[in-house]
């Protein structure tokens, strides 16, 4: 009976919560700022019917932490459950799943319903075993309501509440149930509630251009930096509307990215995602080089991890990742890469680096080495390229290939002794070739100065000396054995500052449907020559970030 009661209690109230478009009705209920082109009305076809995707398990995981002080492990019950949600929704909730008759018949509202309470049951029953549940409202019960409703709730759904809402909750702990009971039924609707679970809403018809509430801008500005729910200070400020200001605004962006959580989770969730490092700093392979020196892969993504938090910190420029005057080492990965091991401590600390010899640069590093190798002999032009290419300079990368034999046509009877450098050069100038290798082969050969394992070399295994006479830079300036120049180059290239900027506002992009929108080219050439933290201000306090003309579906 008590589990069925607590599904009635959920189902009812969150269709009734879902059906009233509670969260754009006026700007009377969202305090400073306004939804102003949503619907005010509520039939069906009024509905939203775009939505942001769902909080992924790892935002939730944030969010529960920062809520109630809990660590939630990537393997926790919550997590996992979390993630059965995807199996369950179409498009990651992109129709409208909670009315039957718009669900095109892809998902049943009862089972997503229900998967909602079994998952919101999890999560409730992990804060459970804290004897933490119990002093919310023991000590004070008159509290009780109050405290759920203003320290959890409005945090939980980013907004403030509407007085229809609140009496569901009252309801629910105006009963005779004990305690537990209570606020498990409160947090079963509460976290089983689209209103939780989908970060963020767009009208089904626009025409006109969006401006969002303060409390949506706050939501905004957590969730891009540190994917999780407002903290009591940038809360503060949306209830007070001051998020309009830009200095405000300016302020919490130094304030959060300079404090514990809040900087990390930006760095590995949005910096590290930009290196393609992120998927490795908690990997468990391990690299062994020729001399049977190992060293764990993701001890050379945390190098990179250290540098990136580095330049946060400071506020230095994203080129400081691919040419700086300072590289995290120590004594393991210095002898994995054949460094005299002997100045460096245990653990990854910041050391000058060596031009020509210790490199500090993304692309001279042994982690960059690593995935575009293919054997300890071996480095792949092309494979380098394309990761530059592709990742760096957000420029497509060819797919085309030629046939084995249209290929062993062009390089030769001796391709299988020709060095990479050798093999490229050919390909550069074979109009068969060409339209896919000339930009990447470029970029790989300059890459040749780096054998697999990250140490720079001047010649191959063979003896043969790595020669490289290259237009680098399309026909601006001629390199000639010279690596570090190389890399200085390419780290202030235009291209690249482009892409990292462009990568970043990828970040806000998904909740447009236009993602087209004139504000980013205006916030890239503002920016480019800007420290991380300043492009952040500048992308966040943008009509980019605060408001945007979205093009109709229809």
């Amino acid at each position: 009976m008590a589990s069925k009661f607590l599904f009635l209690v959920a189902a009812t109230s969150l269709i009734v919560l879902f059906q009233s478009c509670s969260s754009y009705k006026t700007s009377k209920d969202l305090g400073s700022g306004s939804f102003s082109s949503f619907s005010k009305t509520c039939g069906p076809d009024d509905l939203p019917a775009y939505r942001t995707p769902i909080l992924t398990k790892r935002e939730i995981g944030y969010i529960l932490s920062d809520l109630f002080r809990e660590e939630i492990t990537a393997n926790s019950n919550i997590s996992n459950r979390v993630n059965e949600i995807s199996a369950l929704t179409v498009d990651k909730l992109s129709d409208l799943t909670i009315f039957p008759e718009n669900n095109n018949g892809k998902i049943n509202s009862e089972v997503y319903l229900l998967q909602l309470i079994d998952i919101a049951q999890t999560v409730f029953d992990e804060y459970a075993k804290s004897s933490r549940i119990n002093l919310e409202c023991l000590n004070t019960p008159d509290r009780c309501l109050p405290n759920f409703l203003d320290k959890k709730l409005k945090r939980l759904w980013r907004r403030p509440l509407l007085k229809e809402e609140e009496s569901i909750f009252s309801d629910i702990f105006k009963s005779t149930k004990s305690l537990k009971e209570k606020l498990n039924s409160a947090y079963l609707v509460a976290l089983s509630s689209p209103q939780f679970f989908v970060k963020g809403y767009l009208p089904k018809k626009s025409t006109t251009q969006l401006t969002y509430s303060q409390f949506d801008l706050a939501s905004r500005i957590s969730f891009f930096l540190y994917n999780s729910v407002p903290d009591d200070l940038l809360w503060a400020d949306a209830e007070a509307g001051k998020l309009n200001n830009v200095e405000t605004v300016n302020a919490h962006v130094d304030r959060l990215l300079t404090q514990e959580p809040y900087a990390s989770r930006f760095v590995r969730n949005t910096l590290s995602g930009w290196l393609h490092i992120d998927g490795d700093l908690n990997s468990t392979i391990i690299l062994q080089n020729k001399e049977g020196v190992s060293v764990p892969l993701k001890d050379l993504a945390q190098q990179q991890y250290l540098k990136l938090s580095e330049i946060l910190a400071k506020d230095k420029n994203i080129s400081e990742v691919f040419y700086s005057d300072t590289i995290y080492m120590n004594k393991n990965i210095a002898t994995y890469i054949g460094v005299d091991s002997s100045r460096y401590p245990a653990s990854l600390e910041s050391t000058e680096s060596v031009p020509g010899r210790l490199e500090s640069s993304f692309f001279a590093s042994a982690y960059f080495a690593n995935i575009t190798s293919n054997n300890s002999d071996k480095t792949l032009v092309t494979e380098r390229g394309k990761q530059i290419v592709r990742n760096f300079l957000c420029q497509p990368v060819p797919v085309n290939e030629l046939n084995p034999a249209a290929v062993g046509a062009v390089l030769g009877p001796n391709a299988p002794k020709m060095s990479q450098i050798e093999i490229s050069t050919i390909r550069r100038s074979n109009n068969n070739c060409l339209g896919c290798h000339k930009e990447i082969d470029r970029m790989g050969m300059g890459m040749e100065f780096l054998d697999s394992f990250g140490r720079f070399r001047q010649t191959y295994p063979s003896g043969q000396k790595i020669s490289i006479n290259l237009d680098m830079n399309d026909a601006k300036t001629i390199f000639a054995n010279d690596f570090s120049s190389f890399l200085k180059t390419l780290s202030h290239d235009e291209k690249v500052h482009s892409c990292f900027l462009k990568s970043t506002a990828s970040k806000v992009a998904p909740i447009y449907l236009d993602r087209d929108n004139a504000c980013v080219n205006e916030i890239l050439e503002k920016s480019a020559n800007l420290g991380v933290r300043s492009y952040i201000k500048s992308l966040i306090t943008s009509n980019y970030f605060t408001m945007s003309t979205l093009r109709s579906n229809e």
